[in-house]
């Protein structure tokens, strides 16, 4: 994490820079390996959602989910055993807050989502043009 972070410093004053994983997954996969029911997940504003004061933190967190159903072979595990827990802990993450988007509708559509929230984000700060389909 600390090595990307620095990479990261080296160009993003010029460059939107996409990272998968980071600290907020670590976390997430922490708090969900630690309670296991989400009556025990602790809510937003626990200590636990905070961020490390020493690891430079994104302007923007993009979870992007991908139902079971979706899937071409089916599962080992039960539906969603898993899903419901990690998705309610990074909706507990307020600094910076998770925006959490799913493939249901389509990767299409979910790429397109993705483009608009970081032109809407970074336009005018940072090129942000995205190539042709």
């Amino acid at each position: 994490m600390y090595a990307i972070a620095h990479k990261v410093k080296q160009v993003y004053n010029r460059y939107p820079v996409i990272t998968n994983g980071y600290w907020v997954e670590q976390s997430v996969f922490g708090i969900g390996n630690q309670f296991p029911t989400i009556e025990q997940i602790p809510t937003s504003g626990d200590p636990l959602y905070a961020w490390p004061e020493d690891l430079l933190k994104p302007d923007l967190i993009i979870y992007v989910t991908f139902p079971d159903n979706l899937h071409l072979t089916g599962t080992t595990r039960p539906p969603n055993a898993w899903k419901r827990r990690l998705e309610y802990i990074y909706k507990q993450i307020s600094d910076p807050p998770v925006m959490i988007l799913s493939t249901a509708p389509g990767f299409d559509n979910v790429t397109a989502d993705i483009e608009e929230i970081v032109q809407e984000k970074f336009l005018g700060r940072l090129d942000v043009n995205f190539l042709p389909n």
